[in-house]
């Protein structure tokens, strides 16, 4: 082998050794390589490498082992020159407390030489009979080892068996690793892989062991892609070339940075440490205090001063310029794992999830939601010359009508909590009295009529109302286990009626004008009638009703007597409809926009006595004045909410931190009202 002195020399011995995973463009004749290498991708960046030929096992055994060689022979010739020692390291995507983190890995070369002599064992004995059998389960324990250095355990499929095309698959994926894991170790893990014998660097690579062709790029068993650390960027000055499986696809993304999991051995080992600091007190020298690395100090940012013995504590470090401020704080050991970056999670923590979410909601909005806004479409410039210069310049605006719950909702799969909530609202015929329900109640009340009406039902409905009950089911608490007990078939037709059902009724609630409340009143013989109620003097308050990312509105007349002090029964066999409505009942909560901060808990929030708030969506101007019963005698009467416009200046409306809208699902806590309008 040639004298190599230099690190680019020592470099191209590698590539030249172990090429691209292992395949060596040794000739002209592809059938002498190892193995095949498929590039794609925008400048052939992507590689997709497997050793399947067509050929025997004999062969198979050949070419592999015929790898492995050149790797053990590589790594002879580096421990003679004392550029290594008894190991090499490996960059692998892995999770510590369930957060996605860069692990840097010892892989032992008495392990690949322990291989590397079974596999010699096999190819020269291979006529001897039982040979394979023999041989098969120690090359597999080998082969395992290094793969799991790279690959999760609990995403690895351990299930091989003694097939033999699965065995070798297992055996040339991890020579794949090795050889590729070398060359990336030689540039310090850092960039593209860029042998001299390429044209174009590789910044994402497949390992595929032995699959035939093709190759799905998407599919590899092992993926080779570059990612950005945290803090220790600085260290290497270039992203990383990080081992990773193909169930994790979140490791593919290059859209983030990442911790590093890794002992200061190792470290060590793989990037320019210039010196451990330990205490001059201290006689463990292997108990650290910092690490001097790129021009900085890896410190731990644990406050405890003493060292951790648990075997499951991980210590916490980060890099920092030496110029910073540093505080020497817990020490760490020379031998042990730590997590090295800016983020940590603290497994203390006292949240609760669904508390917290609960606190949340007043300042949770809904996604895609989107108020109106005003866009340029057009814009001219012109000048015009005579005695005097006339410059002209128009801009065109047109007006974006925004993203509706209704919209979003609507648009695409009908979620179940979307269902529960309260988006429904009943109009009583008899009294005028409104009040907001469930979409179930709404389907439950309505559906039935609709599909009577049609001269031929939707696929489906037959079934689902006369043999599953639908209506008791969209009016019982359990929706999700009747719906769950439904055939596929049966499921598929339920979605198609009640998304039929919905689209019939998105054109009800407060209309374009926002003049008008359009409540339906479907019946067999007119399934599309409806009521336009003004929304003016008594039934102003409507006007809060209009569709917005905060609020949708499905109207229906009900048969339902709702009574009230201001809307009683008519006590007639005929009621007459009065084309008005005086009253809502529905349940207000707190909402905080643009980001602010609640001075208040959700859960202690009520509504003032003589309190005003913004409510309905801002380009109306409404404001709710809340009444809140003070009568010893009527100590149950609901909160009262007055609605008019408001008058304050439009500038000056986003900065009340009162604002409040409709209750938006049905586990947040709200406060239950009678709206209606101001006098």
């Amino acid at each position: 082998m040639t004298d190599y002195e230099n690190a680019e020399d020592m470099k191209k011995l590698i590539a030249e050794q172990c090429g691209i995973a292992g395949i060596v463009p040794k000739s002209r004749k592809l059938e002498e390589w190892t193995g095949h290498v498929t590039f794609a991708g925008d400048a052939q960046s992507t590689a997709s490498i497997t050793y399947f030929v067509a050929g025997s096992h004999y062969d198979l055994v050949s070419r592999v082992c015929g790898a492995l060689e050149r790797f053990c022979g590589t790594v002879s010739y580096l421990k003679k020159k004392e550029l290594c020692c008894t190991s090499f390291t490996l960059l692998h995507y892995t999770s510590q407390h369930e957060l996605p983190v860069i692990e840097l890995s010892q892989v032992s070369f008495k392990l690949v030489f322990d291989l590397f002599a079974q596999m010699k064992l096999l190819l020269n004995n291979w006529e001897s009979p039982g040979i394979i059998p023999k041989c098969l389960p120690e090359l597999i324990i080998s082969a395992d080892l290094i793969v799991k250095t790279v690959i999760d355990r609990r995403t690895y499929d351990q299930d091989i068996g003694s097939n033999f095309e699965r065995c070798f698959d297992t055996i040339s994926l991890a020579v794949q690793i090795l050889s590729l894991g070398l060359y990336l170790y030689s540039q310090a893990h850092t960039g593209a892989v860029h042998p001299f014998f390429l044209a174009h660097p590789l910044r994402r690579i497949g390992l595929f062991g032995t699959q035939p062709s093709p190759l799905d790029s998407e599919k590899a068993q092992v993926f080779v892609s570059l990612l950005q650390f945290t803090c220790m960027a600085e260290v290497t000055g270039d992203l990383v070339a990080v081992f990773g499986p193909r169930h994790c696809p979140e490791a593919e993304s290059t859209q983030r940075a990442y911790d590093l999991l890794a002992s200061p051995e190792d470290l060590a080992d793989t990037w320019d440490v210039r010196r451990f600091i330990t205490h001059a007190e201290n006689q463990d020298k292997e108990t650290l205090h910092a690490i001097e690395i790129g021009g900085g100090l890896i410190c731990s940012v644990d406050d405890s001063e003493d060292l951790t013995d648990s075997e499951n504590s991980i210590s916490r470090l980060h890099w920092s310029r030496a110029n910073d401020s540093v505080h020497l704080r817990k020490p760490f050991h020379l031998r042990s794992k730590a997590l090295v970056g800016t983020t940590t999670v603290n497994t203390q923590c006292p949240m609760d999830e669904h508390q917290s979410w609960r606190h949340a909601n007043e300042q949770m909005e809904t996604l895609r939601a989107e108020e109106p806004y005003w866009k340029v479409s057009e814009a001219q410039a012109g000048i015009q010359g005579g005695q005097y210069a006339v410059a002209m310049f128009n801009i065109t605006w047109v007006k974006q009508p925004g993203t509706t719950l209704k919209n979003i909702y609507l648009g695409g799969d009908i979620p179940l909590p979307f269902l529960k909530s309260d988006w429904g609202l009943q109009v009583s015929f008899c009294t005028g009295a409104a009040r907001r329900v469930s979409l179930c109640n709404l389907l439950a009340d309505v559906t039935p009529i609709l599909m009577d009406a049609l001269v031929q039902k939707l696929h489906g409905w037959n079934s689902l109302q006369m043999d599953h009950q639908m209506a008791d089911a969209l009016r019982g608490e359990d929706l999700r286990s009747w719906f769950d007990g439904l055939n596929r078939e049966l499921q598929n037709d339920f979605t198609c009626i009640i998304r039929f059902v919905l689209l019939k009724f998105q054109d009800t609630g407060i209309d374009h004008s926002n003049e008008h409340l359009v409540v339906a009143w479907p019946r067999a013989i007119n399934p599309f009638g409806c009521f336009k109620i003004s929304c003016k003097k008594t039934n102003f308050w409507a006007r809060m009703l209009a569709d917005s990312g905060h609020c949708a509105t499905f109207a229906y007349v009900t048969p339902l007597c709702l009574e009230t002090d201001e809307c009683k029964c008519q006590n007639q066999e005929t009621a007459r409809w009065k084309n008005t409505s005086a009253v809502l009942h529905t349940a207000v909560s707190l909402f905080v926009d643009n980001g602010r901060i609640p001075t208040v808990s959700s859960e202690s929030w009520a509504l003032r006595h003589e309190g005003s708030y913004l409510i309905g969506k801002p380009e109306m101007f409404l404001l709710g004045k809340a009444a809140i019963s003070t009568s010893l005698i009527k100590v149950h009467d609901r909160a009262r909410l007055y609605i008019s416009t408001s008058k304050i200046p439009v500038r000056f409306q986003r900065r009340i931190r009162d604002r409040i809208r409709e209750k938006q699902c049905t586990n947040t806590r709200a406060q239950q009202v009678l709206v209606s309008a101001k006098h």
